[in-house]
């Protein structure tokens, strides 16, 4: 899954991919405070009342940030030139509960000590301080099933978003389909 997300939590933009099994799903999302406009695929735009559907997400820049301040003692950091590379390997669940929040993740019917594998790669930079990359992958096997989750979130533009503004063109066409 990708997209991305603009945070402002009355007006916001989703541009959200999906692939599952090489097929590739699309949508984008406005929400303008009261009204949202929803463009799944190659279909129509559509509008209606919103449902604050970025307030409700725990999936921030800042919940990340903590996770990762909770299992601080478990990560190696290296140092290079211009970033701190953050990684984890291993099957210690309180990674997992760590960013279970911000991802909504879950995994039922498997022991998170013993079915789990993870992977973690965070990087910040070393000037700014910001975290702009972090990649959480987790394969869980409990020799009845098998599920793989990759999690990859970029941040940009720290302090520098402008104004989110639904074209014109999404308003007209949603009106229509209305």
């Amino acid at each position: 899954m990708a997209g991305e997300l603009y945070e402002d939590f009355t007006y916001a933009y989703i541009e959200l991919t999906v692939e599952e099994d090489g097929e590739y799903s699309r949508a984008e999302y406005y929400q303008d405070y009261d009204v949202m406009y929803l463009n799944e695929g190659e279909t129509d735009w559509l509008s209606g009342p919103s449902e604050p559907l970025v307030t409700d997400s725990d999936t921030s820049y800042t919940n990340i940030a903590n996770g990762l301040l909770e299992i601080q003692d478990i990560v190696t950091v290296e140092e290079t030139a211009h970033h701190y590379e953050i990684k984890y390997f291993g099957n210690d669940s309180n990674v997992f509960y760590a960013f279970q929040k911000p991802f909504d993740l879950s995994f039922q019917g498997f022991d998170l000590e013993k079915h789990l594998e993870m992977e973690l790669f965070i990087y910040v930079d070393k000037e700014s301080s910001y975290m702009y990359s972090f990649t959480f992958n987790i394969l869980a096997d409990n020799n009845e099933c098998v599920a793989y989750i990759e999690t990859n979130a970029t941040f940009a533009r720290f302090n520098e978003i402008g104004e989110i503004i639904v074209p014109e063109e999404v308003i007209e066409e949603a009106t229509v389909n209305h």
